[in-house]
C-alpha cells in the first residue's frame, strides 16, 4: 500500500511529542546555571539543557520544562540561542553540520517519526543530492511541514514502520523503504533514481527480492526508474555508467559478445590454485579484453579502512596487464558526451586481439560458477552474467 502526504492541512507548529527518558547536563548562559539532573540553581530560564543525543538542540517544550518561559526564548532567540525550525533550537548560534541539522528535523517531527527518502539513503552510504527531510509517522499523527534553515515533513503511514538503524536520537527507516518513499514522495527521480537503486542493491543493503516486494506494495507511478533499475543489476551492472556503456556496446554491431562483472583469474600450475586477476567492469571474451569505468565517485577518496581508493584502483589496472590482458578505461563523462570516440577505441583494441588465444583465461560468474564459453557460443551480443554478487565478491570486485 502506498502512503502518500495526508491532505489534511498542514500546520507549522512544532510537534508536542518530545523524546522521552533523555539526560540532562548543564550550559550556563548569562549567570544562572542548571545543575546535572536537572535541578535549578539560580533562574532555570537561562540555562540551556544539553540533552543526550540531540547536540545541543532542544524543542521550546523541553526548555519550557526546564524553566524557561516564552518571554525568555523570544528575548535570547538570535542573541544567545537560534531557531533552526520552528520550537527548535540550538544553544549557540554558530553554524549546523550535517548531524546537527538531523537531529533538529527529528526534533521538530516528533517522538514517533522515522526517516526515510534520500536523508535516510544518505545514512545507509548512497551517495545522492540531499534534498527536503522526509519523516514517516503513525496514520494517528497529522502531516505537516515546515521550513527554516532547511526543509522537513512528516508523512502518515498506514503501514507499520520499520525501524533499522538510529543516528543518535534519529530513527531510520530500512534502505528498500528509503528508496521507494524517496521515489514516491519526488526526492529522486530519473537517472538519479536509477543510479541509488543500483548503488542499493551493489552495496548489499537491500535483496533485488526485498526491494521488489516493497515496489510491489506500492501504486505510486514514480518507481520506473526503480523497475529498470532492478533489471540492470540483474544483468551484472553495478553502477549507472555501466549499464549505459553496456547499452551503447549492445548497439554497436561491430563489437562482439560482452559481459559484464564477471571474475577472471589464472591457473597456477605449480600450485593448481586458481589465481585471481579482477573482476573487470566489462569484458569481451572472445579478444580477452577487459574494460574499466572509471569515475570519480567510486574511485576517489578514502575507504572505510583509510586506504586511498585512487590508488587501489591504479593497482587494480595493473594487474590485468601484469597477465597480459589488455585494458580500455573510460569514464562516465566519455560515455555520455563522447559515445562515438569509446565505441571507436573499443573496436580499435578489440580487432586488434580478436583470435588470439585466451583460453588461459578462466571466467566464472558473479556466483563463482564456471562459464564456459565454448557452450554459450562464440558470436554475437551476448548482453551479461545473470547471477547478481554476493556482498563479498562484490566487495572484491570495486
Amino acid at each position: 500500500m502506498t502512503t502518500e502526504p495526508s491532505d489534511e492541512p498542514r500546520s507549522e507548529e512544532p510537534s508536542s511529542e518530545e523524546p522521552i527518558n533523555v539526560s540532562c547536563t548543564s550550559l550556563t548562559i548569562g549567570k544562572s546555571t542548571m545543575s546535572r539532573g536537572g535541578a535549578k540553581t539560580g533562574q532555570a530560564r537561562s540555562a540551556f539543557p544539553i540533552l543526550e543525543n540531540q547536540r545541543g538542540l532542544a524543542t521550546s517544550a523541553q526548555l519550557k520544562a526546564v524553566g524557561w518561559t516564552g518571554d525568555a526564548i523570544r528575548h535570547a532567540r538570535s542573541r544567545r540561542i537560534r531557531q533552526v525550525l520552528p520550537g527548535v533550537f540550538m544553544h549557540h548560534l554558530g553554524p549546523l553540520d550535517f548531524d546537527d541539522r538531523l537531529v533538529a528535523a527529528a526534533l521538530w517531527a516528533g517522538r514517533f517519526a522515522v526517516l526515510t527518502g534520500s536523508l535516510a539513503l544518505h545514512h545507509h552510504g548512497v551517495k545522492v543530492d540531499l534534498g527536503v527531510g522526509t519523516f514517516l509517522v503513525p496514520s494517528s499523527c497529522r502531516a505537516r511541514s515546515a521550513a527554516g534553515e532547511f526543509s522537513v515533513r512528516t508523512v502518515r503511514s498506514a503501514r507499520e514502520i520499520v525501524v533499522q538503524s538510529h543516528r543518535g536520537c534519529v530513527a531510520i527507516t530500512d534502505p528498500a523503504r528509503a528508496l521507494c518513499d524517496a521515489a514516491a514522495y519526488d526526492e529522486l527521480r530519473g537517472s538519479d533514481l536509477r543510479a541509488a537503486t543500483i548503488a542499493v542493491l551493489q552495496k548489499g543493503l537491500t535483496t533485488p527480492e526485498r526491494l521488489r516486494a516493497e515496489v510491489e506494495q506500492r501504486r505510486s507511478p514514480h518507481l520506473g526508474e526503480i523497475h529498470a533499475g532492478l533489471e540492470s543489476f540483474d544483468d551484472g551492472a553495478w553502477s549507472l555508467p555501466e549499464v549505459e556503456l553496456g547499452t551503447l556496446v549492445d548497439a554497436c554491431r561491430d563489437l562482439p559478445r560482452y559481459l559484464m562483472n564477471v571474475r577472471l583469474s589464472v591457473l597456477d600450475r605449480e600450485s593448481d590454485q586458481e589465481i585471481r586477476i579482477g573482476t573487470p567492469d566489462g569484458y569481451f571474451p572472445d579478444a580477452g579484453v577487459v574494460v574499466q569505468v572509471h569515475s570519480r565517485t567510486y574511485h576517489s577518496g578514502v575507504d572505510d579502512q583509510g586506504h586511498d581508493l585512487w590508488s587501489k584502483t591504479v593497482e587494480a589496472d595493473a594487474t590485468y596487464l601484469e597477465h597480459d590482458v589488455p585494458l580500455v578505461a573510460v569514464t562516465p563523462t566519455s560515455i555520455r558526451k563522447r559515445p562515438e570516440k569509446i565505441l571507436d577505441r573499443l573496436k580499435a583494441v578489440v580487432h586488434h586481439h580478436l583470435g588470439r588465444d585466451v583460453s588461459r583465461l578462466i571466467i566464472r560468474d558473479a556466483e563463482g560458477q564456471l562459464i564456459d564459453m565454448e557452450e554459450s557460443g562464440s558470436g554475437g551480443q551476448s548482453g551479461s552474467v545473470d547471477h547478481p554478487a554476493s556482498n563479498e565478491q562484490r566487495a572484491a570486485g570495486e
